[in-house]
């Protein structure tokens, strides 16, 4: 489950989580259906399969997430 920090709004998901990566992503039909406002905005440079180096324009946002037993996820 992921939460609005403020809201309290609720929206039940399913999480990748990725160890090895620096960065979370989360779609932007989430973000609407929470309605979770946009902290920050930057551009951020990322290297796909094969090389190819992409500059992409990313927003910071915070949401805390509930795993299935209820308990927040840390």
């Amino acid at each position: 489950t992921i939460t609005h920090p403020k809201t309290g709004k609720e929206v039940n998901t399913m999480v990748f989580f990725d160890s090895g990566s620096n960065t979370s992503y989360v779609s932007n039909t989430l973000l609407e259906a929470l309605e979770i406002p946009i902290v920050a905005q930057r551009k951020m440079e990322i290297t796909t399969f094969g090389g190819h180096k992409e500059t992409v324009e990313t927003q910071d946002v915070t949401i805390h997430l509930r795993l299935t037993n209820g308990q927040p996820f840390a």
